[in-house]
């Protein structure tokens, strides 16, 4: 918040060098995540209200908008292998993942009915998430990058808002 709003900054490890990435002054801006090549910052904004799911180039350019407004897109991750990007939104009123290409395209549900927040395994064969209203950790099985098979939970008691912390 050092420009006076929410907004996402670079700096060097030792917090020289700062850079501000965004400039959506007086919106939410929050929840940064990098793609795996270390070029892109996935995040959400609000500045029409209600979140949506942005990518921005950190070597310069303008953010852009990978779900509508009105959604409540929130990104929660980005693939391991290849430029895409997690995210959970709102489509009536029920919470659903999905993953999209970060260059635009069409996105992919993944997971299950109310999955929210979530990451890939290290080995990329796998994606756990938590739901929305539902206690506990859940894995799905990911081949090439798509949610297959029946999602099981493997965590029961953890709260969803702390489950990934065990990812």
């Amino acid at each position: 918040s050092r420009s006076g709003f929410l907004e996402v900054w670079l700096s060097g490890v030792d917090g020289d060098d700062l850079v501000q990435v965004t400039q959506f002054e007086g919106a939410f801006v929050g929840n940064p995540r990098w793609s795996p090549d270390g070029m892109r910052l996935a995040f959400n904004a609000a500045p029409e209200g209600d979140a949506a799911v942005y990518v921005v180039d950190v070597r310069g350019g303008p953010p852009q908008a990978l779900t509508p407004p009105g959604r409540g897109g929130r990104v929660t991750g980005c693939a391991r292998a290849g430029p895409a990007v997690y995210a959970a939104t709102r489509r009536g009123g029920d919470w659903g993942r999905w993953r999209g290409p970060v260059e635009g395209g069409t996105p992919e549900p993944v997971g299950a009915p109310s999955a929210f927040a979530g990451a890939e395994s290290v080995d990329e064969q796998a994606l756990y998430f938590t739901r929305a209203g539902i206690p506990g950790l859940w894995r799905v099985r990911l081949v090439g990058g798509r949610a297959s098979g029946t999602p099981q939970r493997v965590f029961v008691n953890a709260p969803v808002d702390d489950a990934l912390d065990w990812v």
